[in-house]
């Protein structure tokens, strides 16, 4: 309706995975100006490439809110560069949350992503391996949580509001995948967050079902 009635632009593209999330925030007020609050640390939350882009959102825990500060995206930069420029910031920093690869230790090195990460002095936190449309669900149940700075997450912003599912093919048939394509680095890092606040359930001690024993009595065949 504000799009076609009262000529405002779009807040993403048409068939955009978070279409109705930006469009709520949006409506909300909640991409803005987003202040820095020292009392709270700020995370990170990461989408890993080197030929493929690198993505990192900068993020806070205030209350209920996620207020997201800050977004970085860049390619073909070593771990130690892309430190040194988020570190820039001057915030005081949190934890830095890796998708489930960061765990992984490569052939050539001997190291992970997140042991290079505690060689640098953060503090890595590898979320577990998921499908990506627990990662989505996850990132639409948190979105009304979220206020994004629309000024220094722009280009993450614009990520979101192309993050698409691939085209349905030539017969028709509707493709649940999403697109593998600039717009997913950002989008990805976003499920990372999502996935890595989300809280574990607790594990249901299964107990053994105890074997009922009849217990002799005087009229028993057994007394």
């Amino acid at each position: 309706y504000r799009h076609i009635w009262m000529g405002e632009p779009r807040s993403s593209v048409e068939g955009a995975i978070y279409e109705l999330e930006i469009a709520k925030a949006t409506e909300e007020g909640r991409l803005r100006q987003v202040p820095y609050d020292r009392a709270h640390p700020v995370h990170t939350a990461w989408d890993l490439g080197y030929g493929d882009a690198t993505a990192v959102w900068m993020w806070q825990h205030v209350g209920m809110e996620i207020r997201i500060l800050d977004y970085y995206e860049t390619t073909r930069t070593a771990i130690a560069d892309i430190i040194a420029e988020i570190q820039r910031r001057g915030y005081v920093w949190g934890d830095d949350y890796l998708p489930w690869d960061g765990g992984s230790t490569a052939l050539q090195t001997g190291q992970s992503m997140a042991d290079k990460l505690r060689q640098l002095g953060r503090r890595p936190r590898v979320v577990p391996q998921h499908r990506k449309h627990e990662g989505i669900d996850a990132v639409r149940t948190l979105f009304p949580r979220l206020w994004i700075d629309s000024t220094k997450c722009a280009d993450g912003l614009q990520a979101l509001r192309h993050y698409s599912y691939e085209k349905p093919s030539k017969s028709g048939e509707i493709r649940r995948e999403p697109k593998h394509d600039w717009a997913s680095h950002g989008a990805d890092a976003l499920r990372t967050l999502a996935m890595g606040i989300r809280p574990t359930p607790p594990k249901t001690e299964i107990k053994p079902t105890p074997v009922w024993t009849p217990t002799p009595g005087r009229d028993s065949w057994m007394a």
